[in-house]
């Protein structure tokens, strides 16, 4: 009996150890792997080996904002960009690109790493330029069966993925722009909330895609263009954040107004790339708001050129009238931030200038936003127009033009938002950052008024609706630290007295909550 016992034991705890080695009874057993230690951790086999594995022609690296890529670009390193490359085969009609690259070599980029003929690869790296130049001549020779592994380039398309891989927007496809002297991928602001990154030391992915099939999957379904939309929520998933809802504050505001210079120096700043990759598109400039005693434009109209410009750059009958957006929308500023104004006035009794407040009527009306046919007429451009919101200007444009044409007003705004904030200037001084000694009042009172109520519960709690709650109480119940003659702490430290602001012992109120919570516990709930 005894041994069977035995023997189902050793039975049962093999087991175990097939399930779960940390169940094992013997330390030796217990550093092997069980079923739960292949399946579980990053090493294990979801993690590891079907949710994400490891692959080739990828980089990973940590990410930095850049704002004056495009919203569908990433800049990717050069160090990257020698590596990963991509198999171009060989025909007439890229031949010659092919060669300059092969001649080029390894580490000269836009080069090859690698020639492939009949399975076989020769290696660049290897090679001097004599030796390069003779096989870039004879890529013609059985061309059909020779791939090159050229270098990536700006313009080729990469899949961008920051894990965990939670929804189908945290890996898009981007548009690789190569920058030599970075190295860090660059990602823009729009796409933060897409992929819920920031810059704080945070890693993406990058995935060089190996065939024309993927390759044009990218371009056109993957592209961030077409992730706008959350597909679960239907709410928008990119905008702009930080530098530039702030600048868009400045830019639209009431009082902002500009001069030609300036007022063409931010619509171009904005839209040459749109007028640069459109044969038949042209910047659209609007006739100054103010013509007397000097022409000067409206912050407004530089956004209002910016849609009118990127509009016309697609179809120019786009541009006609009531063709346009029309919207409303209410901004996220206050009312009352934009409505109060402060002005001098001269004291009738005491005759000298003071400072009052009153209420501006016309600013308040900012905080409504009006757009007719693509023209901003009123309002504050904020988060709730620009940012990954509901109903802004972005989210309207989206449904009316469609992603591509959204991405590209994003990428213009964010550019011009850049720009006027270098013009304008937004700093933060130590006198921002210092407590007014009217809010600190206020906030000890919180406090106080806080901690007296909590004591004046705990009292009642103890049967002792009469105890006495101090006026003036003593937050810290800091002990005091006292100076020798040489100006240094003393070792000893003098303890406050217990009085009725700390919770001590003596306090009458604590006096009584023990006895109450002793006598219905029966054992002791506080030790002092």
């Amino acid at each position: 009996m005894t041994d069977t016992i035995r023997l189902w034991i050793t039975l049962q705890d093999n087991v175990n150890c097939f399930i779960d080695s940390s169940k094992a009874l013997k330390l030796k057993e217990k550093e092997n792997s069980g079923i739960r230690q292949l399946l579980e951790r990053k090493e294990g086999l979801f993690r590891m080996k079907m949710m994400g594995k490891r692959v080739n022609y990828s980089a990973r690296s940590v990410i930095s904002p850049d704002p004056y890529i495009n919203t569908n670009e990433v800049g990717v390193p050069m160090y990257v960009a020698k590596t990963l490359t991509f198999p171009e085969s060989v025909n007439e009609y890229n031949v010659e690109k092919l060669r300059r690259l092969v001649s080029n070599g390894a580490y000269k980029w836009p080069g090859a790493n690698f020639i492939e003929e009949n399975g076989v690869k020769i290696a660049l790296d290897t090679r001097n330029e004599t030796q390069r130049k003779a096989l870039a001549k004879m890529l013609m020779h059985n061309y059909r069966n020779k791939v090159v592994y050229r270098h990536l380039t700006s313009g080729d398309v990469l899949l961008f993925n920051r894990q965990p891989t939670l929804h189908k927007a945290s890996i898009m496809s981007h548009i690789a722009r190569v920058l030599p002297k970075e190295n860090t991928i660059r990602n823009h602001y729009a796409n933060c909330k897409t992929y819920n990154a920031d810059f704080d030391g945070d890693e993406m992915n990058l995935h060089l895609l190996q065939n024309h099939l993927a390759r044009a999957e990218a371009y056109t379904i993957s592209n961030t263009a077409n992730q706008y939309i959350s597909s679960t929520t239907g709410k928008p998933l990119r905008g702009l954040i930080q530098d530039s809802v702030i600048s868009a504050f400045f830019l639209t505001n009431r009082g902002t107004f500009l001069t030609k210079d300036e007022y063409q120096q931010l619509v171009y700043m904005a839209t040459w790339n749109v007028i640069a990759q459109s044969a038949h598109a042209k910047i659209i400039i609007l006739k100054p708001a103010i013509l007397k005693p000097k022409p000067m434009w409206t912050g407004k109209q530089v956004i209002s050129s910016i849609i009118k410009t990127i509009v016309g750059s697609h179809n120019e009958a786009l541009l006609e009238e009531n063709l346009g957006l029309n919207m409303t929308s209410k901004a996220k500023v206050k009312l009352g931030d934009l409505s109060k104004k402060k002005i001098k006035i001269e004291d009738r009794h005491s005759k000298t200038i003071v400072e009052k407040e009153v209420f501006d009527y016309a600013a308040a009306q900012e905080s409504d936003l009006i757009i007719r046919d693509n023209e901003l007429l009123q309002g504050i451009v904020d988060s709730n127009q620009i940012g990954s919101a509901e109903f802004g200007i972005v989210h309207s444009f989206y449904e009316l033009y469609g992603g591509q044409m959204t991405e590209t007003l994003i990428t213009c705004i964010a550019r011009v938002m850049t720009c006027y904030l270098q013009l304008h200037g937004f700093t933060c001084s130590m006198d921002d950052l210092v407590m007014t000694e009217k809010f600190n009042l206020e906030r000890r009172n919180l406090f106080e008024n806080a901690l007296r109520a909590g004591v004046g519960a705990a009292a009642k709690f103890a049967g002792l609706p009469d105890a006495i709650i101090p006026e003036e109480m003593d937050l810290n119940n800091r002990p005091f630290f006292e100076l020798d003659s040489k100006g240094k702490y003393n070792s000893k430290v003098t303890q406050r007295e217990a009085d009725l602001n700390y919770i001590s012992p003596n306090n009458e109120i604590v006096q009584g909550l023990r006895k109450k919570l002793i006598l219905e516990s029966k054992q002791p709930i506080f030790s002092f």
